[in-house]
């Protein structure tokens, strides 16, 4: 994930970042309760689910996950290049909290063993975040609608989650303009 403005930068109006990650990378079904969250396809297939609805977006595409509704997203072709916009700002800092700097502009190679999903959990709610499910939760079985399932307390959470990938998340990391500093989380 490359940022391209952060709230420091746009007076705490939005932040704005492109990622790059590959097929089959994808967010777990979450929602923000103080951002809308927009995204916009550069390069092929990515798939947002916001609410029941879902979008299969090539170049040009976009989508709109008002804040409150539950939404993910999931690359769909061998590779994706897509901009994330949230506003207002704040929700960026997640990124470079609980992040690493990225050596290279490359999508990294799978991670060794599985993330802290209970850690990462955690670490949203102090943003308002709330997962509430894993990325399969939204896109619905072959009549078109999925329950997602409330996360009690955290409770089973981390298996909930394991679709995102036995390697975790895998996006694309680099500088924040102007400051050199670059982050590589969780999408």
């Amino acid at each position: 994930m490359e940022f391209k403005a952060t709230g420091k930068e746009t007076g705490g109006q939005f932040w704005l970042a492109e990622q790059t990650s590959n097929l089959g990378y994808a967010s777990p079904v979450h929602k923000h309760t103080r951002e809308d969250e927009y995204f916009i396809v550069l390069d092929v297939g990515l798939r947002v689910s916001v609410g029941y609805s879902h979008y299969d977006l090539s170049a040009g595409g976009t989508a709109f996950a008002p804040r409150s509704l539950a939404h993910s997203f999931e690359v769909t072709s061998p590779d994706a290049r897509f901009l994330i916009l949230t506003r207002p700002a704040g929700l960026e800092d997640w990124f470079f909290a609980t992040g690493q700097p990225a050596p290279e502009l490359v999508v990294p190679p799978p991670a060794e063993g599985m993330p802290d999903f209970m850690g990462l959990i955690a670490s949203l709610r102090a943003y308002d975040v709330e997962v509430v499910g894993h990325a399969g939760d939204l896109a619905g079985e072959a009549a078109g609608h999925a329950e997602v399932l409330p996360v009690a307390g955290g409770q089973d959470v981390a298996s909930r989650l394991s679709l995102v990938g036995p390697a975790g998340p895998r996006c694309r990391a680099g500088g924040r303009r102007g400051s050199g500093a670059a982050a590589a989380g969780p999408g």
